[in-house]
């Protein structure tokens, strides 16, 4: 672990990053130690909504650790099963959870193809306004993509891959 800390150190990768991937671990790793563990009464979803206003209320640059402390708390959380009173039960907001992963994959790509055609120097010099109008529009453009994505490549593969898992428990 120390190798990995003192190369992320002196390469490219940021040590900020690394936080927010290890802390994206800490819900798999309780789960995996702790499977029966129950955060979804109400109290969690208290904490975890403060815990959210807490880490989105000050600088969200990715090197504020204090911020990303409560996020990463709020996070944890809502990985181990609290719906937010019921909010992450609406239809609306399990669609964006189903296409996620297409998201995390394909946003990248789309940020920087926008950019690149609009050109870079042109996207700096926005101003706040014409700048969330153009992410609002690209986000709109994701879940399209993803929707799509989705549909015709991961959920085929999901199901292909429940159907080999019974054909093996029979």
């Amino acid at each position: 672990m120390l190798f990995i800390l003192v190369y992320i150190n002196h390469n490219t990768i940021s040590l900020t990053h690394v936080i927010s991937f290890l802390g994206g671990m800490i819900p798999a790793i309780i789960h995996y130690f702790h499977p029966n563990i129950k955060v979804s009464n109400k109290l969690y979803a208290l904490l975890a909504i403060s815990c959210l206003i807490i880490g989105l209320s000050f600088d969200s640059s990715s090197r504020n650790y204090f911020s990303k402390t409560f996020l990463i708390i709020a996070f944890t959380i809502i990985a181990l099963g609290n719906n937010l009173f019921g909010f992450l039960k609406i239809n609306f907001f399990k669609f964006l959870g189903e296409i996620s992963y297409s998201t995390y994959l394909i946003h990248g790509i789309l940020l920087f193809t926008t950019f690149y055609c609009i050109g870079f120097d042109t996207v700096k010099i926005m101003n706040g306004n014409t700048y969330m109008f153009l992410i609002f529009i690209i986000a709109i453009f994701l879940n399209i993509i993803c929707s799509f994505t989705f549909y015709l490549i991961e959920k085929p593969f999901i199901n292909l891959y429940y159907k080999i898992i019974s054909k093996k428990q029979v």
